[in-house]
C-alpha cells in the first residue's frame, strides 16, 4: 500500500513548535487500608504496631491484641458511601465514623483502634468499599496474630519406704500398726507449652502446715521443654493420730519475659497455673462387712421378684483369691418369689473372696476413691450416709446351694458372686420414702452342671479356674455390679462376662419398694 502521506511537510516546519494549552486533571479516585497489630498491654495501652504480633496465652486464657486500622483517601476527591468491613472483627463502619455521613475528603485518613483476644492463630482482613460519584473504589489489608500457648504440668511423689501400694506415685497406703512411719513429698514441675516461663513457685496450705518447705517465692527462669524438681519434706505419719492426709499443689508462673504480650482482654496478665494432688492413707479399717437386704423386680430368668439379705465381711480388705477363705464369715440369701410361691432359694455355703472399694457416686462424679481407703471422711455427697465408712462398694463370691422351689427337690451345688452398692439412706427408690441414688445388689448364679461338680469335690481340682474368674478383684470391683458395658452401663442381666459362660441366674438392679445395705467396718477376726 502506498503512503500518502509520505514527503510531506509539517505545517510549522521552520517555525517553532506550538505550545499545547494546560491540560485539566482528570478526577482520580482512590482509597487504600493499613490493618496493623500490637500485643494488648496492662493499663490499657497497645504495644508496638505491624504487621503481625506474637501473643501468650493458657489453654484457658486467650490473649488479647490491638488493631490499628487506617482508611486512606489516595485520590483527588472526596470518597462517599465508604463501609469498613473485617472477616473476623466483623462490621467496623459505625465505628469508623463519627455521623452517619461516611466521607474522607481528598489525602485524609481515618484511623481506628479495636481489641479482640484469640484462642488460636488468627489472620484478619479488612476490606474497605467506596464511591467517588459514579466510579467505585475498594482496598484490603490483613494483620496477623500470632498465639503461643504456655502451659505447666506438676506431678507431687508421696514416698515411703512402709509403703503398702509399692508404687511410686502420689498416693501412700501405711500400715495400721500403731507405729510412725516416715512419707517425702516431692514436686516435679515440667514447662510442657510453647514459651519460656518466669517460674513463680509453689503453694500448697496443707504441706506448709506441716512445716515443709514450699518454695513460693523463688523466681527461676523454666525454659520450654524444661523440668525442675523440689524436694519439700519428710514427715511421720500415724493411723491413730494424723490420717488421712491430703494436699493440694499449685504451681504458677507468667511468660518469660514479661512484658504486654500476655494479656487478657481485661487487661490483667495471663498467669500459667497447675495443680497436682496428693494423700496418706491408711489400710482400711477394719476391712468391711455389709449387712441389710432389700427387693428387686428385675430378675434373669424373669420371676415376679426377688428378695435377699444377710450379712457377710472380713478383717481385710482385700482378702485376694482364698477358696473356702476361713477369715471371710457370714450368710446370705436369695429367694426367688413367682405368681405362685417361691421359685427357688440360694444360700452362700463358703466364700472365696471379699473385696470393698470407694466408688463415685451419681451426684459427685469426682468423689470415687482408692481401694482400700476411707469412703466417706465427712464431705460425700452421697452414700454411705450418714456416718463414716470403709467404703460403699462390696463384692463377694464363693459356693451355694440353690433349690429351684421348696417342696422335696434337693439343692444343687451352684457358684455364686454379689456386688453391693451402699449408695444413699434409706436404699431404696420407694417413692413413699426413698432417697436417690438407690442402693444396688447384683448376685450371679452359676448352676454347676454334672460334670462341674465332680470337679468341685475333687480336692486336686476344685473347680479354682472357674472361681477365680469369678471372683472380686480390683478392676471388676471398682465397676457397678463387677462388668460395665460399652454404653457405660451395667451389662444386661444374663450377659456372659470375666471370661465364663453367661450366669444360669441373674438378678439386680436398684432396690425397689423398700430395703436397704449398709456397709461397715468388719467385726470378726481370722480364726
Amino acid at each position: 500500500a502506498m503512503n500518502f502521506l509520505a514527503g510531506l511537510t509539517p505545517c510549522w516546519a521552520g517555525k517553532p513548535k506550538p505550545t499545547p494549552p494546560p491540560a485539566t486533571p482528570s478526577p482520580n479516585a482512590c482509597v487504600a487500608v493499613i490493618s496493623e497489630v500490637a500485643c494488648f498491654a496492662p493499663g490499657d495501652t497497645c504495644g508496638n504496631f505491624s504487621r503481625a504480633a506474637t501473643a501468650f496465652g493458657t489453654i484457658t486464657s486467650d490473649p488479647a491484641f490491638c488493631y490499628r486500622i487506617t482508611v486512606t483517601n489516595c485520590g483527588t476527591v472526596a470518597l462517599t458511601n465508604l463501609a469498613v468491613v473485617d472477616d473476623r472483627l466483623g462490621t467496623l463502619t459505625p465505628m469508623f465514623f463519627s455521623s452517619a455521613s461516611t466521607v474522607i475528603a481528598p489525602g485524609a485518613s481515618v484511623i481506628r483502634f479495636f481489641k479482640m483476644a484469640w484462642d488460636a492463630n488468627t489472620t484478619n482482613t479488612v476490606k474497605v468499599t467506596g464511591r467517588a460519584g459514579a466510579a467505585s473504589v475498594t482496598a484490603s489489608g490483613s494483620a496477623i496474630a500470632y498465639v503461643t500457648t504456655a502451659s505447666l504440668a506438676c506431678n507431687v511423689v508421696a514416698s515411703s519406704p512402709d509403703d503398702l501400694d509399692g508404687a511410686e506415685d502420689s498416693h501412700v497406703q501405711l500400715p495400721n500398726d500403731g507405729n510412725s512411719h516416715p512419707v517425702t513429698f516431692t514436686v516435679t514441675v515440667v514447662n510442657n507449652g510453647d514459651a519460656d516461663l518466669t517460674f513463680v513457685g509453689l503453694s500448697s496450705p496443707a504441706l506448709s502446715a506441716l512445716g515443709c518447705w514450699v518454695p513460693g517465692g523463688e523466681i527461676t527462669v523454666l525454659p520450654k521443654g524444661e523440668v525442675t524438681q523440689y524436694v519439700l519434706c519428710t514427715r511421720m505419719f500415724n493411723c491413730a493420730s494424723n490420717l488421712p492426709f491430703t494436699a493440694r499443689v499449685t504451681v504458677t508462673g507468667v511468660v518469660y519475659p514479661a512484658g504486654g504480650c500476655s494479656t487478657d482482654l481485661s487487661g490483667s496478665i495471663i498467669k500459667v497455673s497447675t495443680t497436682c494432688d496428693t494423700a496418706v492413707e491408711c489400710t482400711a479399717p477394719g476391712a468391711c462387712r455389709v449387712t441389710g437386704g432389700g427387693r428387686q423386680d428385675r430378675t434373669w430368668p424373669a420371676v415376679r421378684f426377688m428378695t435377699h439379705g444377710g450379712q457377710v465381711g472380713a478383717p481385710v480388705g482385700n482378702a485376694g483369691f482364698d477358696p473356702d477363705s476361713p477369715c471371710i464369715h457370714g450368710n446370705w440369701q436369695v429367694v426367688r418369689h413367682g405368681d405362685q410361691g417361691n421359685k427357688g432359694n440360694f444360700h452362700a455355703k463358703s466364700f472365696d473372696s471379699l473385696l470393698c472399694a470407694c466408688l463415685a457416686c451419681p451426684q459427685d462424679p469426682g468423689s470415687g476413691f482408692v481401694i482400700g481407703g476411707l469412703c466417706n471422711p465427712g464431705a460425700r455427697t452421697c452414700g454411705p450416709e450418714p456416718r463414716k465408712a470403709p467404703a460403699n462398694k462390696i463384692c463377694f463370691s464363693g459356693v451355694g446351694d440353690f433349690a429351684e422351689s421348696t417342696g422335696g427337690r434337693a439343692a444343687r451345688s451352684v457358684l455364686f458372686r454379689v456386688d453391693v452398692e451402699d449408695r444413699s439412706e434409706p436404699g431404696n427408690s420407694h417413692a413413699g420414702g426413698g432417697t436417690a441414688p438407690a442402693d444396688r445388689h447384683r448376685i450371679r448364679i452359676w448352676i454347676l452342671t454334672d460334670a462341674e461338680k465332680v470337679r468341685l469335690d475333687n480336692p486336686s481340682d476344685r473347680l479354682l479356674d472357674f472361681r477365680r474368674a469369678i471372683a472380686c478383684t480390683p478392676g471388676t470391683t471398682a465397676l457397678q455390679d463387677g462388668a460395665i458395658g460399652a454404653n457405660g452401663l451395667a451389662v444386661p442381666l444374663g450377659t456372659p462376662v470375666f471370661g465364663v459362660r453367661g450366669p444360669d441366674i441373674d438378678d439386680g438392679g436398684e432396690l425397689d419398694h423398700g430395703g436397704n445395705q449398709q456397709i461397715h467396718p468388719s467385726i470378726k477376726d481370722c480364726p
